[in-house]
């Protein structure tokens, strides 16, 4: 019978404790690794970003409808809505209504005043009424930052980021490559396309 002397016995079990002593060891470390990360997550907000978010335009806006119609006054329609949408609900136009001078298929867009014209009256230049429209349409081109929040849902950041754009890129050849703008999707652009021009 092969017997093993006393003293390698000792050595392999010096060897074998010595193992199983690091894998202790390291198991236990690894634990604390693992409880530190857990921690530190734990205790650290949330990244946000440091750039504000841009309100949304409101889902209804306000208009003062005046002039040559039926009832003038101030209406409530759903935002996106066009001039023809409130001259409806405000029971129409009137018989001396000058309805060429205006045009029913603008946009309208919150705390606005739409003035109907009569034939052959002429309105005041700061009319901000329909009959001025178009000498009203903010130029995306030109317009500063603080004309571009007169725009239905832009605020600060987004009239910044137009005129960030404008300056790296060049001016816009039509009204639709606004939507290159981050922010601007088709429905924000469907809310401003009556308002804005690009000469």
């Amino acid at each position: 019978m092969l017997t093993i002397p006393r003293k390698y016995i000792y050595g392999i079990a010096a060897v074998v404790f010595v193992l199983a002593a690091g894998i202790v060891y390291y198991g236990y470390w690894s634990g604390l690794q693992r409880e530190a990360v857990y921690e530190l997550a734990r205790s650290e907000p949330a990244a946000t970003s440091s750039e504000p978010a841009e309100p949304l335009a409101p889902a209804e806006v306000k208009v003062y409808l005046s002039g040559a119609v039926a009832n003038p006054g101030v209406y409530t329609v759903q935002s996106g809505g066009r001039i023809i949408d409130v001259l409806e609900m405000a029971g129409g136009a009137l018989g001396d209504a000058d309805l060429e001078r205006v045009n029913l298929a603008a946009y309208v867009s919150d705390a606005q005043q739409i003035q109907i014209p009569r034939e052959g009256e002429e309105l005041p230049p700061e009319a901000s009424g329909a009959a001025s429209a178009a000498a009203k349409l903010i130029n995306i081109n030109m317009a500063t930052a603080a004309e571009l929040q007169a725009l239905p849902g832009f605020g600060p950041v987004m009239s910044e980021r137009v005129v960030d754009y404008r300056e790296k890129n060049g001016a816009f050849e039509k009204i639709e490559d606004i939507k290159r703008v981050s922010g601007v999707g088709d429905k924000r652009f469907e809310q401003i396309e009556g308002l804005i021009a690009v000469k």
